[in-house]
């Protein structure tokens, strides 16, 4: 008999935010119900001790941590070295110390050149503008 892979997503907000970690909650859920899986979350975390809840999921033995969050990176790889049967994998992870340490990326550039274009060519001012979720230091 096959054994069945774990899963354990960490997200830093609200399931209910209608945003980025409802987003990821929905599509661990439609994950869960399509392949016949069971999917643990942890959501509102926020920044504090999430070390802690990823060293607690792979001590329990989860195959795969996923921290929903370029924030996470740090601890997924501190943990990482800790756990190498476990993957961490992350949403932006661009830092990855470890071969069991994973990043996926969002490339929306292109959609969002692709808006901004339309937005260009819509405007009656000649000023279009666009709002970010939150500052990257540099």
């Amino acid at each position: 008999m096959e054994e069945e892979i774990t899963y354990a997503f960490l997200l830093p907000g609200s399931i209910t935010d209608s945003g980025w970690n409802a987003q990821m909650y929905v599509s661990a859920q439609s994950a869960e119900a399509a392949l016949d899986i069971e999917i643990q979350v942890a959501y509102g975390l926020g920044q504090v001790e999430v070390a802690d809840v990823m060293t607690e999921f792979a001590e329990a033995g989860t195959d795969v941590i996923w921290g929903h969050t370029l924030q996470y990176a740090d601890a997924a790889n501190q943990v990482a070295e800790l756990y190498p049967d476990s993957w961490f994998i992350g949403t932006t992870y661009y830092q990855r110390s470890f071969s069991n340490v994973i990043g996926v990326q969002n490339h929306v550039y292109q959609g969002l050149y692709t808006c901004g274009m339309y937005a260009g060519g819509l405007t009656e001012t000649g000023k279009i503008a666009f709002v970010g979720g939150f500052e990257f230091g540099t």
